[in-house]
């Protein structure tokens, strides 16, 4: 394999029942039992495994998603403490709650991929039950200010 030979190790961790607790107030951002689901909590920890086992580079930990993975990597990438150097969102834009907090202290270079006849996730953001995904337009013109980017 490509990734193996070049010494790229790729990790696709798998949502509880499927789909991403995204913002609180979904259907999948509780266990059965009750209890809270910390999605950010786990990936951070996996990558914070690989990291302390020297299997990683803290320095070049990169991360993409789609759909609904890819407003997980706006979510990623707005901590403050993000560890990830490039950010690829493909087809999903980010919540509104995760743009409006989002403050990382050293962003990653990001690449946002998204068609404008999409109709799950729509190019022009859309409102749902606990909030709004954000505009394509609106989640780049954000990166461009956090960068400083005036054209």
């Amino acid at each position: 394999m490509l990734a193996q030979d070049e010494g790229i190790i790729t990790i696709f961790p798998t949502a509880y029942r499927g789909q991403w607790s995204l913002v609180p107030g979904l259907d999948n951002s509780q266990r059965n039992d009750g209890s809270e689901i910390d999605d950010v909590a786990f990936l951070l920890d996996v990558i914070a495994d690989y990291v302390a086992n020297g299997d990683a580079d803290p320095r070049r930990i990169y991360v993409t998603g789609i759909s609904d993975g890819a407003i997980m990597v706006h979510r990623l990438i707005c901590l403050t403490d993000t560890p990830f150097a490039v950010a690829a969102a493909l087809i999903g834009a980010a919540h509104e709650d995760h743009i409006s907090n989002c403050e990382p202290d050293q962003p990653p270079a990001v690449m946002q991929v998204h068609g404008d006849n999409d109709r799950v996730l729509h190019y022009e953001g859309w409102i749902f039950s606990i909030g709004r995904e954000v505009s394509v337009a609106e989640v780049m013109d954000h990166w461009r200010r956090l960068y400083g980017c005036t054209g």
